[in-house]
């Protein structure tokens, strides 16, 4: 059992990287991808890493992106969760119901990840998605990543047509 002081600790530790987290920058979507089989932590975030580029070179310009990973309670298998900014003008969604086990698709964020199931919605700072990452850091398996940092919001107006998921 933790004492008083830890769990306290623990608690102020998630809250500091909630807050830092949501004023980072201006986040697009919050996504939740999870694998088709077992995967390590480095695996993972392997798939990561190469979804992030894959997506920042469908968007057509730079893109900026937290993506944490968790061992879910049930099972224990490895999933990660991401903020994403400058992809605003990237369908989050198509709309289409796709056959299980289709991934990799160019419709839209959701069935873009290449490995399993994805869960991609549009951020809203009101309910609490960098909190939710945030937690990352005081968890027992705390692997997490920053991609395209210093961040540089761009105005999507700004990017015409590039072939895939607008």
């Amino acid at each position: 059992m933790c004492p008083v002081g830890e769990v306290i600790g623990v608690e102020r530790l998630k809250e500091a990287m909630g807050d830092w987290l949501g004023k980072l920058a201006p986040w697009d979507v919050f996504s939740t991808w999870t694998f088709s089989r077992p995967v390590t932590l480095n695996g993972a975030m392997y798939w990561g890493r190469r979804h992030i580029q894959w997506l920042e070179k469908t968007a057509g310009q730079p893109i900026y992106a937290f993506v944490g990973a968790e061992r879910g309670d049930r099972g224990g298998l490895l999933h990660l969760h991401g903020l994403v900014g400058n992809v605003g003008h990237l369908k989050p969604y198509c709309g289409t119901r796709q056959e299980p086990g289709t991934w990799g698709l160019k419709c839209c964020m959701l069935h873009a990840w290449p490995a399993g199931i994805a869960r991609v919605l549009p951020y809203d700072p009101a309910r609490g998605a960098a909190y939710y990452v945030g937690r990352y850091i005081s968890k027992r398996l705390a692997e997490w990543e920053l991609f395209g940092f210093p961040a540089v919001p761009q105005n999507p107006l700004d990017f015409g047509k590039n072939g895939g998921i607008n």
